[in-house]
C-alpha cells in the first residue's frame, strides 16, 4: 500500500499527496491568518476575543468568513482536520504547529517533484519512441 501512496519513491508523503481537499482548506486558512492577523495562533486568539475561553467552536471560527478581507477555506474541513481529539473545540495547541509551516517552501518541493515526474515520463516516451520496433509476425 504505501508504494501506492509513496508513487516517487520519496519516503515520504505529504497531505497534498493524501487529501488534496484537506491541504487545499488549510492552505487558504493559513495563508488568511497571516495576511488578516500576521499568524495563526492570531488569528486563533481574535476569533476567540468574545468567549475569551481559549478555546474555538465551529461556530467561533466561522466568524473568519466575515469582514472586510474573509477566509475563503472550507472551514468545515478545517474545523473537522483540526479537531483531532473530538473535542468539538480546538486549542491554541491544536494549531500553533501551523505557524511553523512553511508553504512556500513545500510548495517548492512539489513544483520539483511534478517536474522530475514529467522529464522522467518525456525520457520513457522517448526511448519508447526510439526503441526498434517489435518484429511483425509471417
Amino acid at each position: 500500500m504505501w508504494r501506492a501512496l509513496d508513487d516517487d519513491c520519496s519516503g515520504a508523503i505529504t497531505l497534498r499527496d493524501w487529501d488534496l481537499a484537506s491541504y487545499e482548506a488549510l492552505v487558504e486558512f493559513k495563508g488568511w491568518a497571516d495576511r488578516v492577523h500576521g499568524s495563526v495562533v492570531k488569528a486563533f486568539r481574535a476569533l476567540d476575543n468574545a468567549s475569551g475561553n481559549a478555546k474555538l467552536s465551529e461556530g467561533e471560527l466561522h466568524k473568519a468568513l466575515r469582514g472586510d478581507d474573509p477566509c475563503k477555506a472550507d472551514l468545515e474541513i478545517v474545523f473537522d482536520g483540526l479537531d483531532v481529539h473530538s473535542c468539538y473545540s480546538l486549542t491554541e495547541g491544536d494549531v500553533k504547529f501551523l505557524d511553523l509551516w512553511d508553504m512556500a517552501w513545500e510548495s517548492w518541493l512539489w513544483d520539483a517533484k511534478q517536474k522530475r515526474k514529467d522529464e522522467a515520463a518525456k525520457r520513457a516516451l522517448k526511448r519508447i519512441a526510439n526503441s526498434s520496433p517489435l518484429p511483425s509476425r509471417p
